[in-house]
Parts: C-alpha cells; sequence; structure tokens
C-alpha cells in the first residue's frame, strides 16, 4: 500500500494498492490497481484502517472469481474507514480528463479504479439515472 500526504499543492491524501495487478482477474483484458482519495492528513491508526480496507478489497474479485470494472459498485461488508456512513464504494475513472486513468507497464495496461464513498443518497441516484461520466 503507498500513501502520499497532502502538501501545499493538495490537501487530499492518496492511497493506492501495489500488487494487485500482479495476477489478472477472471473474464478482464486488463489489469488494475486501487485508488482511494481522502481530504485531510490520516494519522496511523486511520492508515492501518485504510490499507485493510483496500487489501481486503483487493481480494474479493479473485476470491469471488470475478472482474472489477469502472463504475462497478462493491458492497461493504464491514465499516468504511473515514467513510462510515457509506453501504458502498463506487469504482470510477477519474474525475478530469487530465487525470490518471491507467497505466502502461512491460506491454499490459492496468485500469486505475477510484474508489468513491457511495452514500445512501448517491444510492438512489444511481439506482434512478445510473452512472454518467
Amino acid at each position: 500500500m503507498a500513501f502520499w500526504d497532502p502538501d501545499g499543492d493538495c490537501d487530499v491524501t492518496t492511497c493506492q494498492t501495489i500488487g494487485m495487478s500482479d495476477r489478472r482477474m477472471v473474464g478482464a483484458a486488463y489489469d488494475v490497481e486501487l485508488h482511494l482519495a481522502y481530504r485531510g492528513l490520516l494519522g496511523p491508526s486511520e492508515r492501518a484502517e485504510v490499507a485493510q480496507f483496500l487489501a481486503d478489497v483487493a481480494v474479493y474479485p479473485f476470491m469471488n472469481q470475478i472482474r472489477l470494472d469502472w463504475w462497478d459498485r462493491v458492497p461493504a461488508k464491514r465499516r468504511i474507514p473515514l467513510f462510515t456512513s457509506c453501504s458502498t464504494m463506487l469504482l470510477r475513472p477519474p474525475f478530469l480528463s487530465t487525470g490518471m486513468a491507467t497505466l502502461e507497464l512491460d506491454g499490459e495496461t492496468i485500469k486505475i479504479l477510484l474508489r468513491c464513498p457511495d452514500y445512501p443518497q448517491e444510492d438512489h441516484r444511481l439506482a434512478v439515472h445510473g452512472a454518467a461520466e
């Protein structure tokens, strides 16, 4: 797990899995890494909670023989650190066209799946209107 702390240019802590892309998910033509951002600085215990949560999500597709992709929703089997009122996480591409959507490494494409907390009101919007880029 890699963490980048907020700095003078950005007030967000960035969390990124490392190693999930070492193994291809069933039915996928790409590999993935998970990315989670939080506005603020995380303390040691919060970092540990986030790391454990993302590690749990990273093994989810392999244990269930499924693939994850942009616009998929992953239900929370336990409390989501930092976002305790969220019931699911939405996997999405970058919010901005300048954001990093993929990496190319040794001729392989690695998709970056942004983990976005999915609040109850957003659950309703997605159910009624679907995801819009």
